[in-house]
């Protein structure tokens, strides 16, 4: 993320209908925690007239838009959504969508984040949703409710959610995990070498190093070990992506 602490959080909620969202109500509900007012004295928004929200972090504004997202992306988004093989299904039922855009000024990505889970999950509840799409992620709203519950009742991040993490087979029992989205949170992205784990170990564990990344704002040395088993540590290296651009990333590499 280049100037993490001005950078915009963006979210869009896939809808089966328009709705107009009632600006106090939901300024009511954020007031004890984003503590946000109504920018509009019209209290209200529907299609063309923006939601807007103020407060000493910065204006969210939330568009709705009576139409359904237009272009390919969001197609190949659902299309490669593993985690959700029904997600071309809640594309193809959505005919609107709302746009959540917030800059959290003053806040740093990790607290913007954050902050943007409160509204969206606030917002998800005065609508008709078939999906949420964050950055390169597309999610249900259940599961999506499910990552907030687990955020504010046992604080762990929604890094699924935030980060994508993609897996590729690399042979008849080993996978390669991939993840897009680190940069927006000062870090490079996060790839593995071929390894002995399953492809749900694997995840967890490509999870867990990114989780421990943001948290702490650890920047990990070319040439660190990681890992719970001292007699199997994973080695890290800072190393070219697989993936070509020229980018550098986290390479791990997992002890045979």
């Amino acid at each position: 993320m280049t100037d993490a602490h001005r950078d915009t959080v963006t979210t869009t909620i896939l809808l089966e209908w328009t709705a107009r969202l009632d600006a106090a109500s939901i300024a009511e509900e954020l007031r004890g925690t984003l503590k946000l007012e109504p920018a509009d004295a019209s209290g209200g928004s529907g299609p063309g007239d923006p939601l807007r929200l103020h407060g000493q972090l910065g204006q969210a504004v939330a568009e709705m838009v009576d139409g359904p997202v237009a272009g390919p992306a969001l197609r190949a988004l659902a299309d490669t959504a593993w985690w959700w093989p029904s997600a071309g299904e809640a594309v193809d039922r959505h005919r609107a969508h709302l746009h959540i855009a917030c800059p959290w000024l003053a806040s740093g990505p990790l607290d913007a984040h954050v902050r943007q889970m409160v509204l969206v999950t606030s917002l998800l509840e005065h609508v008709r949703a078939t999906a949420l799409v964050w950055g390169g992620v597309i999610v249900s709203p259940e599961q999506f409710r499910a990552m907030s519950k687990e955020l504010f009742a046992d604080k762990r991040l929604p890094i699924p959610l935030w980060v994508r993490i993609d897996l590729v087979k690399a042979g008849e029992d080993r996978v390669l995990a991939a993840t897009t989205g680190m940069g927006r949170f000062g870090f490079m992205e996060i790839e593995t070498a071929p390894g002995p784990l399953a492809p749900g170990a694997t995840f967890d564990f490509v999870r867990s190093f990114a989780q421990y990344l943001i948290t702490s704002g650890t920047k990990v040395a070319d040439g660190d070990k990681i890992g719970e088993d001292e007699a199997a540590p994973v080695l890290v290296r800072h190393a070219p992506s697989d993936r070509g651009g020229g980018a550098t990333v986290y390479r791990l590499e997992f002890a045979p």
